[in-house]
């Protein structure tokens, strides 16, 4: 098995995220929680957008240095940071 293997997409709620730090935690639909890093998050006007808590996002899991980590967000509700 491959260490980056790609699964199919999923869906799931950001549980928090610190744009300071470029990382956070993603609610998957099960309730397990995936790790997510700024490097992962899609891009606008040449800037990482940073997700913002209770957004639905869908991406894939990935095998990361740490574990399982979510790559290919794409972001399905907006919502601001307060």
């Amino acid at each position: 098995m491959s260490k980056h293997k790609k699964t199919k997409q999923l869906t799931g709620t950001v549980k928090w995220f610190d744009p300071s730090r470029g990382i956070g935690y993603i609610t998957m639909s099960d309730g397990s929680n995936v790790f997510v890093r700024y490097t992962s998050l899609p891009i606008c006007n040449g800037r990482f957008v940073p997700l913002v808590e209770n957004q639905d996002v869908s991406f894939e899991i990935q095998d990361g240095f740490n574990g399982p980590q979510a790559v290919n967000i794409k972001i399905l509700t907006q919502k601001s940071a307060k």
